[in-house]
Protein backbone atom coordinates (compact mmCIF):
# COMPACT_ATOMS: atom_id res chain seq x y z
CA UNK A 1 0.00 0.00 0.00
CA UNK A 2 0.51 3.25 -0.48
CA UNK A 3 3.86 2.47 -2.61
CA UNK A 4 5.01 4.98 -5.67
CA UNK A 5 5.73 3.77 -8.71
CA UNK A 6 3.49 0.55 -8.79
CA UNK A 7 4.61 -2.45 -11.02
CA UNK A 8 0.92 -3.07 -11.08
CA UNK A 9 0.83 -0.12 -13.23
CA UNK A 10 4.01 0.47 -15.20
CA UNK A 11 2.56 -1.76 -17.98
CA UNK A 12 -0.76 0.45 -18.71
CA UNK A 13 2.12 3.40 -19.31
CA UNK A 14 4.30 1.13 -22.02
CA UNK A 15 0.62 0.83 -23.78
CA UNK A 16 0.28 4.87 -24.56
CA UNK A 17 0.71 5.41 -28.17
CA UNK A 18 4.37 6.59 -29.10
CA UNK A 19 3.33 9.36 -30.96
CA UNK A 20 1.58 10.86 -28.08
CA UNK A 21 4.99 11.72 -26.66
CA UNK A 22 5.82 13.31 -29.45
CA UNK A 23 3.13 15.68 -30.09
CA UNK A 24 3.65 16.36 -26.32
CA UNK A 25 -0.03 15.99 -25.57
CA UNK A 26 -0.25 17.56 -21.74
CA UNK A 27 -3.20 14.65 -21.22
CA UNK A 28 -0.60 11.59 -21.88
CA UNK A 29 2.20 13.26 -20.14
CA UNK A 30 2.19 10.77 -16.93
CA UNK A 31 5.09 10.76 -14.23
CA UNK A 32 5.18 7.22 -13.00
CA UNK A 33 6.78 8.69 -9.69
CA UNK A 34 2.67 10.08 -9.44
CA UNK A 35 1.25 6.50 -9.29
CA UNK A 36 0.10 4.83 -6.67
CA UNK A 37 -1.13 1.39 -5.52
CA UNK A 38 -5.15 0.40 -6.42
CA UNK A 39 -5.35 0.27 -2.41
CA UNK A 40 -3.76 3.62 -1.37
CA UNK A 41 -7.49 5.15 -1.00
CA UNK A 42 -8.82 1.95 0.73
CA UNK A 43 -10.09 2.19 3.78
CA UNK A 44 -9.12 -0.97 5.77
CA UNK A 45 -5.60 -0.55 3.97
CA UNK A 46 -5.49 2.66 5.63
CA UNK A 47 -6.58 1.50 8.80
CA UNK A 48 -4.27 -1.59 8.42
CA UNK A 49 -1.45 0.32 8.60
CA UNK A 50 -1.82 1.68 12.02
CA UNK A 51 0.03 -0.95 13.30
CA UNK A 52 3.12 -0.04 14.85
CA UNK A 53 6.43 -1.99 14.60
CA UNK A 54 8.68 -2.00 17.27
CA UNK A 55 12.42 -0.61 16.51
CA UNK A 56 15.69 -0.54 17.72
CA UNK A 57 18.06 2.34 16.54
CA UNK A 58 22.15 1.72 16.94
CA UNK A 59 24.90 4.17 17.35
CA UNK A 60 25.32 6.25 14.33
CA UNK A 61 21.90 6.98 13.55
CA UNK A 62 20.84 10.66 12.62
CA UNK A 63 18.86 12.18 15.33
CA UNK A 64 17.45 14.11 12.89
CA UNK A 65 15.62 11.26 11.71
CA UNK A 66 13.84 10.88 14.13
CA UNK A 67 11.62 14.37 14.23
CA UNK A 68 10.82 13.15 10.47
CA UNK A 69 8.95 9.91 11.94
CA UNK A 70 7.52 11.85 14.24
CA UNK A 71 9.73 10.56 17.62
CA UNK A 72 11.04 12.92 20.08
CA UNK A 73 14.47 13.71 19.55
CA UNK A 74 16.36 11.30 22.07
CA UNK A 75 19.77 11.86 23.50
CA UNK A 76 23.09 11.01 21.45
CA UNK A 77 23.16 7.09 20.89
CA UNK A 78 26.65 6.77 21.65
CA UNK A 79 28.90 3.30 20.50
CA UNK A 80 27.16 0.16 22.14
CA UNK A 81 23.96 1.79 23.28
CA UNK A 82 20.74 1.32 21.36
CA UNK A 83 17.03 3.73 21.54
CA UNK A 84 13.84 1.48 21.26
CA UNK A 85 10.69 3.07 20.12
CA UNK A 86 7.82 1.90 17.89
CA UNK A 87 6.98 3.70 14.60
CA UNK A 88 3.86 3.64 11.69
CA UNK A 89 4.31 0.26 9.92
CA UNK A 90 3.50 2.54 6.73
CA UNK A 91 7.35 3.67 7.50
CA UNK A 92 8.81 0.36 6.22
CA UNK A 93 7.98 1.32 2.59
CA UNK A 94 9.48 4.73 3.07
CA UNK A 95 12.70 2.69 4.11
CA UNK A 96 12.96 3.00 7.76
CA UNK A 97 13.93 -0.59 7.61
CA UNK A 98 17.08 0.55 6.41
CA UNK A 99 18.38 2.66 9.70
CA UNK A 100 16.81 0.41 12.04
CA UNK A 101 16.30 -3.52 13.15
CA UNK A 102 12.68 -3.82 13.34
CA UNK A 103 10.24 -6.43 14.83
CA UNK A 104 7.51 -8.28 13.37
CA UNK A 105 3.76 -7.86 15.29
CA UNK A 106 3.65 -10.83 17.36
CA UNK A 107 0.99 -12.53 14.73
CA UNK A 108 3.72 -12.60 12.65
CA UNK A 109 6.38 -14.03 14.70
CA UNK A 110 7.94 -17.63 13.73
CA UNK A 111 6.18 -19.05 16.61
CA UNK A 112 2.43 -17.58 15.71
CA UNK A 113 3.35 -19.26 12.33
CA UNK A 114 3.88 -22.41 13.38
CA UNK A 115 0.66 -22.69 15.34
CA UNK A 116 -1.06 -22.03 12.35
CA UNK A 117 0.67 -24.28 10.27
CA UNK A 118 0.17 -26.65 12.82
CA UNK A 119 -3.85 -27.14 11.46
CA UNK A 120 -4.84 -29.41 14.74
CA UNK A 121 -7.93 -29.70 16.26
CA UNK A 122 -5.83 -29.02 19.48
CA UNK A 123 -4.52 -25.78 17.58
CA UNK A 124 -7.11 -24.21 16.14
CA UNK A 125 -8.75 -21.86 18.82
CA UNK A 126 -5.48 -20.77 19.41
CA UNK A 127 -5.06 -20.06 15.89
CA UNK A 128 -8.43 -18.24 15.67
CA UNK A 129 -7.25 -15.79 18.63
CA UNK A 130 -3.73 -15.16 16.54
CA UNK A 131 -5.98 -14.18 13.61
CA UNK A 132 -8.59 -12.55 14.95
CA UNK A 133 -6.68 -10.46 17.38
CA UNK A 134 -5.00 -8.99 14.36
CA UNK A 135 -8.02 -7.02 13.00
CA UNK A 136 -6.39 -6.70 9.67
CA UNK A 137 -4.15 -10.01 9.61
CA UNK A 138 -4.22 -10.43 5.81
CA UNK A 139 -4.02 -7.11 4.46
CA UNK A 140 -1.19 -5.91 6.92
CA UNK A 141 0.20 -9.67 6.12
CA UNK A 142 0.82 -8.68 2.51
CA UNK A 143 2.41 -5.56 2.98
CA UNK A 144 4.88 -6.72 5.02
CA UNK A 145 5.69 -9.96 2.74
CA UNK A 146 7.25 -6.75 0.55
CA UNK A 147 9.62 -6.08 3.15
CA UNK A 148 10.49 -8.88 5.32
CA UNK A 149 10.53 -12.65 5.75
CA UNK A 150 8.07 -12.95 2.41
CA UNK A 151 7.71 -16.34 2.10
CA UNK A 152 7.11 -17.44 5.62
CA UNK A 153 4.68 -15.08 5.73
CA UNK A 154 2.84 -15.65 2.69
CA UNK A 155 2.60 -19.06 3.92
CA UNK A 156 1.64 -18.37 7.23
CA UNK A 157 -1.30 -15.94 5.34
CA UNK A 158 -2.29 -19.01 3.10
CA UNK A 159 -2.10 -21.83 5.60
CA UNK A 160 -4.53 -19.71 7.86
CA UNK A 161 -7.16 -18.85 4.55
CA UNK A 162 -7.30 -22.48 4.04
CA UNK A 163 -8.16 -24.08 6.85
CA UNK A 164 -10.51 -20.91 8.18
CA UNK A 165 -12.09 -20.78 4.96
CA UNK A 166 -14.51 -24.02 5.95
CA UNK A 167 -15.41 -22.14 9.10
CA UNK A 168 -15.92 -18.96 7.32
CA UNK A 169 -18.71 -20.67 5.36
CA UNK A 170 -19.95 -23.04 8.10
CA UNK A 171 -20.72 -19.50 10.13
CA UNK A 172 -22.04 -17.24 7.47
CA UNK A 173 -24.91 -20.16 5.86
CA UNK A 174 -26.38 -18.79 9.75
CA UNK A 175 -27.88 -15.57 7.94
CA UNK A 176 -29.45 -14.52 11.43
CA UNK A 177 -25.38 -14.86 12.71
CA UNK A 178 -23.07 -11.56 13.31
CA UNK A 179 -18.78 -12.66 13.16
CA UNK A 180 -18.40 -10.80 16.03
CA UNK A 181 -14.72 -11.34 17.11
CA UNK A 182 -14.13 -14.30 15.49
CA UNK A 183 -12.87 -13.25 12.30
CA UNK A 184 -10.47 -10.20 11.26
CA UNK A 185 -11.67 -7.72 8.70
CA UNK A 186 -11.03 -8.90 5.44
CA UNK A 187 -12.70 -12.54 6.82
CA UNK A 188 -15.64 -10.47 8.09
CA UNK A 189 -16.36 -8.90 4.34
CA UNK A 190 -15.99 -12.56 2.72
CA UNK A 191 -18.47 -13.61 5.78
CA UNK A 192 -20.66 -10.88 4.74
CA UNK A 193 -20.92 -11.25 1.20
CA UNK A 194 -21.74 -15.84 1.72
CA UNK A 195 -24.29 -14.40 3.63
CA UNK A 196 -25.91 -11.96 1.18
CA UNK A 197 -25.85 -15.07 -1.46
CA UNK A 198 -27.22 -17.47 1.25
CA UNK A 199 -30.42 -14.28 1.57
CA UNK A 200 -30.40 -14.39 -2.56
CA UNK A 201 -30.37 -18.21 -2.72
CA UNK A 202 -33.29 -18.25 -0.17
CA UNK A 203 -35.56 -15.97 -1.93
CA UNK A 204 -35.13 -17.24 -4.92
CA UNK A 205 -36.00 -20.49 -3.86
CA UNK A 206 -38.98 -19.17 -2.23
CA UNK A 207 -39.96 -17.30 -5.38
CA UNK A 208 -39.53 -20.91 -7.29
CA UNK A 209 -41.33 -22.80 -4.69
CA UNK A 210 -44.52 -20.42 -4.94
CA UNK A 211 -44.40 -20.30 -8.96
CA UNK A 212 -44.38 -23.71 -8.64
CA UNK A 213 -47.28 -24.03 -6.16
CA UNK A 214 -49.45 -21.68 -8.23
CA UNK A 215 -48.56 -23.89 -11.94
CA UNK A 216 -49.45 -26.79 -9.84
CA UNK A 217 -52.78 -25.39 -8.72
CA UNK A 218 -53.59 -23.63 -11.36
CA UNK A 219 -53.25 -27.30 -13.78
CA UNK A 220 -55.25 -29.12 -11.16
CA UNK A 221 -57.89 -26.36 -11.24
CA UNK A 222 -58.33 -27.05 -15.02
CA UNK A 223 -58.00 -30.33 -15.25
CA UNK A 224 -60.81 -30.39 -12.36
CA UNK A 225 -63.14 -28.06 -14.82
CA UNK A 226 -62.38 -30.13 -17.71
CA UNK A 227 -63.79 -33.04 -16.10
CA UNK A 228 -67.04 -31.13 -14.78
CA UNK A 229 -67.39 -29.70 -18.29
CA UNK A 230 -67.21 -33.62 -19.86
Amino acid sequence: MNNFGSNSTGHILDQLPSSSNQQHIPIFHINKQHLVNEDYYDLNSILAMKANVHCVFESGTPLEIFPLIGQKLPEEITEGKTHQTVVPVWLLSAGIGDICRFNLPNAYNKINSDVIAAGSNSKKLEATRIVARQHYFYLLGIFLCRHTEGKRIATTLLDAFTQRIGLIISLAVDTSLKPRDLLDESEKILFYGIQHAELLQREWIRRELSHSKRRSTKRKFNQECGSFLL
